[in-house]
């Protein structure tokens, strides 16, 4: 069965774009393309249906109960979440009860500000999509569910073509597999908690009762 970690990514990688085994390409330049199309993949998500990729929330930083940061990432970069970013004051208040962006705060991209220099005395708490760390030989990719990650390939394979280190026909091939699968990935995402939980045994005629009440 497929592991669909760091090694692996680097396995399919070489096979799809036609990489010799004696290859002037070396591995960390191949993980730095797989790092890239890592992001460049959650940016397309994140674009459609980012709910998929939240994780637990996770706690803001501040020095002066005025200024919060997300953290930083693998590298060092202070992360900017993607996707629809909700800040909390409590976990009790998830989900129903976010701070209103430019009432409670202001959003300064790796940062959120308390207008009119306003401080807080508790603690903050953020969901969203954080920036990935970095694809390396010893860094797994962080896309889930792990099947998925094979889309992380077929960019991978794509910009590496784009910089001309392909035949033309390894990057249509490329091309041609993402634009099949990331839809069905993307459906599969967007329909898998739809008609389940408490409303499972509801019919369509019940749910419109419900609905109209």
């Amino acid at each position: 069965m497929a592991t669909y970690d760091s090694a692996d990514l680097l396995s399919r990688f070489n096979a799809l774009a036609a990489r010799p085994t004696a290859d002037e390409v070396t591995d960390p330049d191949k993980y730095s393309l797989l790092a890239t199309a890592q992001l460049k993949v959650i940016e397309e998500i994140a674009a459609r249906y980012p709910d998929c990729l939240y994780s637990a929330p996770a706690t803001l930083s501040t020095s002066d109960g005025n200024v919060y940061t997300f953290g930083n990432d693998g590298s060092g970069n202070a992360v900017a979440p993607m996707g629809h970013v909700g800040i909390y004051s409590s976990l009790n208040s998830i989900p129903d009860n976010p701070w209103v962006k430019d009432i409670d705060y202001l959003d300064e991209g790796t940062q959120i500000r308390l207008p009119n220099n306003r401080t807080f005395g508790g603690t903050l708490y953020w969901r969203g999509i954080a920036t990935p760390t970095d694809i390396s030989a010893s860094q797994a990719p962080s896309l889930r569910p792990a099947n998925s990650r094979v889309l992380i390939v077929y960019k991978a394979v794509m910009e590496f073509g784009l910089r001309g280190g392909l035949r033309p026909e390894i990057t249509t091939a490329a091309q041609a597999l993402w634009s099949a699968e990331f839809p069905v990935h993307m459906l599969n995402w967007k329909t898998r908690f739809r008609r389940g939980g408490a409303l499972l045994l509801f019919t369509d005629y019940d749910l419109g009762r419900l609905n109209a009440s």
